[in-house]
């Protein structure tokens, strides 16, 4: 897409957690979502697994920006990619990084 438009995504800023280790030539499966777009910014939730997905290792947030990289400014999405975007949305009941944490993290009762 760079060569052909002049135009790719940059990271604006990563957040992550992570709640199990993941040990050395573990297999994993990593799941991904897009959660927001807007006319030039896309944000996608990453979780990682253990191999049959029964142990949430971490995820992360991470936030791009659409970028004209010919003038160096952001870009806004071209119309198809807006469409696609807003095909494949996936947005979930968290607004932020700290409480999506807290719908994965179990609660401890309180004696």
């Amino acid at each position: 897409m760079a060569r052909k438009t002049g135009r790719n995504w940059v990271s604006s800023s990563n957040q992550i957690v992570y709640l199990k280790p993941a040990l050395l030539m573990e297999t994993v499966t990593i799941q991904s979502q897009l959660i927001y777009f807007d006319k030039s910014n896309l944000k996608a939730e990453m979780r990682m697994y253990n191999h049959d997905k029964s142990e949430l290792k971490s995820f992360i947030w991470c936030s791009f920006v659409h970028y004209d990289l010919l003038n160096l400014k952001r870009a806004n999405h071209a119309d198809d990619m807006m469409q696609l975007f807003n095909d494949i949305l996936n947005p979930i009941n968290a607004i932020t990084f700290e409480e999506r944490l807290k719908q994965f993290k179990p609660q401890k009762e309180v004696k």
